[in-house]
């Protein structure tokens, strides 16, 4: 299987962080990703809360620039950012991820363009019995992103000279593991990536390529993390279902039912 023909890359950008006054000079922090959570149309973007954490509205006048369209100039219009607590404890420790609301006064048009570069979040059960399974199976988990290190691999960069950030998506797999360290993660081993430095990588998405049984050649990038960190022997990453778990309560507290 040729597994980089059913890579989300649509789904992804760079976090381009913008300082007010100082638009001119962007600068780049990490990967994220657009969701969905069936059946409810509202659409989220993922990255990893240490990309953004100097950035939060009550610490900085910069924000988070995500293009509507890839390469695109038109941001993407935000309402509101999602943080949880680990495993919802009352002790202000903060899971590593951010989830910002989509603003549904974007236009018609902006709206539908997001929700098609949108993963669908899959139900609870369905991530953990896919985590289950590739641990059993010692199966490929993958990950895509923009990492941004001095390498000629890696041409994902802002070029001030001539006003414009180029980008380059690349992935690399590794075989699932549980070192039991932190609730709700777990890793990655037996990585394929080469280039010894991961940064950029962290708030993309961990995916499982999943066949369709019914339709020979169907294939999906099923999301079920979040990566938060990388050493030169494993990647960390956390069970999108952190995430799920903080969409549900959003929608829920604003009165959203499913119909």
């Amino acid at each position: 299987m040729n597994a980089s023909a059913y890579m989300p890359y649509k789904s992804i950008s760079p976090n381009i962080i913008v300082s007010k006054g100082l638009e001119s000079y962007p600068g780049l922090n990490g990967t994220g990703f657009f969701v969905t959570l069936p059946p409810f149309e509202r659409v989220f973007y993922v990255t990893a809360r240490h990309c953004i954490e100097n950035i939060l509205p009550d610490r900085s006048d910069a924000k988070l620039m995500v293009p509507v369209i890839p390469d695109g100039s038109k941001p993407v219009l935000f309402d509101y950012i999602l943080q949880t607590a680990v495993n919802d404890s009352c002790d202000n420790y903060m899971e590593d991820v951010a989830i910002y609301v989509v603003s549904e006064e974007s236009s018609t048009e902006e709206y539908v363009a997001l929700r098609e570069r949108a993963l669908p979040l899959q139900h609870q059960d369905d991530v953990d019995n896919l985590l289950n399974l590739a641990l059993a199976r010692g199966s490929n988990l993958r990950v895509i992103g923009y990492p941004i290190h001095d390498h000629p691999n890696c041409a994902t960069e802002v070029d001030y000279d001539a006003g414009q950030i180029r980008i380059q998506p690349r992935g690399f797999y590794g075989k699932l593991s549980i070192d039991g360290l932190f609730p709700n993660q777990y890793c990655l081993t037996e990585v394929s990536w080469k280039e010894h430095d991961y940064r950029g990588f962290s708030g993309s998405p961990v995916v499982e390529l999943a066949e369709n049984i019914s339709f020979k050649g169907e294939v999906h990038p099923l999301v079920v993390g979040v990566v938060l960190m990388a050493t030169q022997r494993l990647v960390r990453f956390i069970s999108i279902n952190v995430v799920c778990n903080a969409i549900a309560s959003y929608l829920v507290r604003e009165g959203y039912v499913e119909n």
